[in-house]
């Protein structure tokens, strides 16, 4: 769903020709992920339009947050902060966000502040902490224009056996966010 690439043939991508379409009302797309993991229904792809009975659930006012485009072929953002409490990690940076997972990538310098901050050990291959020690941890908090959005820790690291939790949403650094 990359936006502005063309195909190697020269084609428009599929959402270019979707949005030039007169049978569109609207040139926006929404992602709904169902909170319920127990449901069939995993999640819900809008095109040419938005579900606003998915949001009114999730946000008290019922108004959908807009948070601009960088990079005309990536969903890659403005990040105004992360914070975990009153750490500061970053400011004025960029992300990205992988609508085929639950990463959002951010700069690798961020994510090893990210990882230092919430205590995590290195193994030689994952950074990882206790599972007890998750119920302490503060949430990591992303400011994308001007709103803040908290992840708890519950959601940022992963079980991967008795005990024992990874990094997950953030467990990936992008060299083409990282600046010279």
């Amino acid at each position: 769903m990359a936006n502005g690439l063309t195909s190697p043939l020269g084609y428009a991508q599929p959402m270019e020709q979707i949005f030039h379409s007169s049978k569109c009302p609207e040139k926006v797309f929404a992602f709904w992920m169902n909170p319920n993991e127990e449901s069939e229904n995993g999640g819900e792809l809008t095109l040419c339009g938005i579900d606003h009975s998915h949001y009114t659930v999730t946000f008290s006012t019922g108004e959908l947050a807009w948070i601009p485009v960088i990079s005309s072929n990536a969903w890659q953002v403005p990040i105004d902060a992360v914070n975990i409490g009153d750490q500061v990690i970053g400011t004025q940076m960029e992300g990205l966000f992988d609508t085929g997972s639950a990463l959002i990538v951010v700069p690798s310098a961020q994510y090893y502040q990210i990882v230092a901050a919430v205590g995590a050990q290195y193994d030689g291959e994952r950074f990882w902490t206790y599972c007890m020690y998750v119920d302490w941890q503060l949430p990591l908090t992303f400011t994308f224009n001007g709103k803040q959005y908290d992840i708890p820790a519950s959601a940022y690291w992963l079980t991967v056996r008795n005990g024992y939790l990874i990094i997950h949403h953030i467990e990936i650094q992008c060299d083409m966010l990282d600046r010279p």
